[in-house]
């Protein structure tokens, strides 16, 4: 409990997770209706309020190939929608709920950085995740990877309770989340690695506690486990268990050229520093009235991809020095990159930047390490440090802003692309006239498809 009543009364974290709220939680209903969204929502209410129970959440892929084992997400995510969906068949309080899930793992990263780094790395760590625009915009939407962000900032933070300070409760844990996070999107199950890690690290430096060790950890992996069942017999227990897939699509991988280090980097600064977000509404809405960042701001962002890269490197090897004493730092170099390395080079598509959830966990972690280690070499460190974190925080703010103002002025203009608010009145109005409502979203390959909503999915 003292704990627990240390971190509330962090006037930082207040801060941190303020900020974090204010930016993802504002008007919920702003962004578009995406298709992969339409059918988690849907039936996410069927099971609260039919008892249409599913074994595979939305979108059945097929991926062309016979070896494939994944042919569709987890129905772990409907399950955790079907909670706010019995208090509410409002979808924007779903959506809502995302939102602040995504908020509360910012509070977590402020919570494991300034436990294990102190509290200058923390207020960093935590400013810089809950401001960058694609942290927020990748929980705007309820979608299966949206659901992630919170369970991997406790994977992290149970990982280093669990194998670095030796608490049994955080060792069973820590698998549990890492199992929740795989099932929120398979890419997440690469954190396995850094797992791997923490356990291997945990084993050879607390050695008279293997047993216990080793216990444990089979405690969480079989709990994790237990939470795959429904999956498995979605994915392998024949049609009987498939009614309750909405889409069925093929989808063929596109052909894989040799990796390039110069498009892992790219991804890598897209991810971790926002730069090139958004540029082509940046550029084509320039002549509007708009709050966009300039897109020159772009080239200020890659010093910051420049910094974190060399202070990888450098925590990397600080760590391997004394391995012991150091376990922190090789978990939040691993998460930034393991992840993107390894699904680019074994993944038969395209990694596409939202299955990396977990990337900007570990480069927002390493910025504010990184600068709490300059802040030390006073006073002129303190205040390069101060000043580099207010400026890359203020950019990623500047173009939050500007994605914000953009979609309340013109996200709407798409065709069938209005925001779920302008969707929500409209059912509203058409749900006094029929039973029934039938409306388009865009779907796969530029079709569109009617969903019969049958009053529980929209607020009718």
């Amino acid at each position: 409990m003292s704990f627990i009543w240390r971190f509330a009364a962090d006037p930082w974290l207040w801060l941190v997770g303020v900020v974090a709220v204010a930016v993802r939680a504002i008007r919920p209903g702003l962004a578009v209706v995406i298709w992969d969204e339409i059918n988690l929502l849907f039936w996410s209410s069927r099971i609260a309020h039919h008892g249409d129970w599913i074994w595979l959440s939305n979108n059945w892929v097929d991926w062309g190939m016979s070896w494939s084992p994944i042919v569709g997400h987890s129905p772990l995510n409907n399950y955790f929608l079907v909670i706010p969906y019995l208090l509410t068949t409002d979808p924007l309080f779903i959506r809502l709920c995302v939102q602040l899930m995504g908020a509360l793992s910012v509070v977590v990263l402020y919570v494991t950085v300034k436990r294990y780094f102190g509290t200058f790395a923390a207020v960093v760590s935590g400013m810089t995740l809950a401001l960058s625009p694609y942290a927020i915009e990748n929980v705007r939407h309820a979608i299966n990877p949206s659901l992630a962000p919170l369970f991997i900032a406790l994977w992290m933070l149970t990982g280093l309770l669990g194998y670095y300070e030796n608490r049994r409760w955080a060792q069973v844990l820590h698998w549990l989340f890492l199992g929740i996070a795989a099932q929120n999107h398979p890419v997440n199950a690469l954190l396995v690695l850094s797992s791997l890690i923490l356990l291997i690290h945990s084993l050879r430096c607390q050695a008279s506690q293997r047993r216990a060790t080793i216990v444990y950890t089979g405690l969480g992996i079989l709990i994790a486990a237990l939470t795959y069942i429904p999956w498995l017999l979605g994915t392998f227990g024949g049609e009987a268990f498939r009614s309750g897939v909405m889409s069925i699509r093929i989808v063929y991988p596109e052909p894989q050229t040799p990796l390039q280090l110069s498009e892992l980097v790219m991804q890598f600064s897209r991810l971790a520093s926002n730069t090139a977000f958004d540029t082509i509404r940046r550029s084509t809405t320039s002549s509007m009235p708009n709050l966009w960042a300039p897109i020159a701001l772009d080239n200020m962002l890659w010093i910051h991809t420049i910094a974190l890269l060399l202070g990888s490197v450098m925590f990397t090897i600080y760590a391997l020095l004394k391995p012991k004493d150091r376990l922190p730092y090789l978990l939040i170099v691993s998460v930034a990159f393991l992840p993107l390395l390894i699904s680019n080079l074994i993944s038969p598509d395209r990694i596409r930047d939202f299955y990396l959830l977990s990337l900007p966990f570990g480069t927002s972690a390493i910025w504010g390490v990184l600068l709490s280690k300059i802040a030390q070499w006073k006073p002129i460190g303190l205040i390069l440090s101060a000043l580099a974190a207010f400026v890359v925080s203020f950019t990623f703010a500047w173009l939050s802003i500007g994605k914000f103002y953009w979609l309340a002025h013109y996200g709407w203009e798409q065709m069938q692309r209005a925001p779920m608010d302008v969707l929500v009145d409209l059912v509203n109005q058409w749900s006094r006239q029929a039973d029934d409502v039938v409306f388009l979203v865009d779907a796969f390959e530029e079709q569109y498809a009617t969903v019969d909503t049958q009053r529980y999915f929209w607020t009718v």
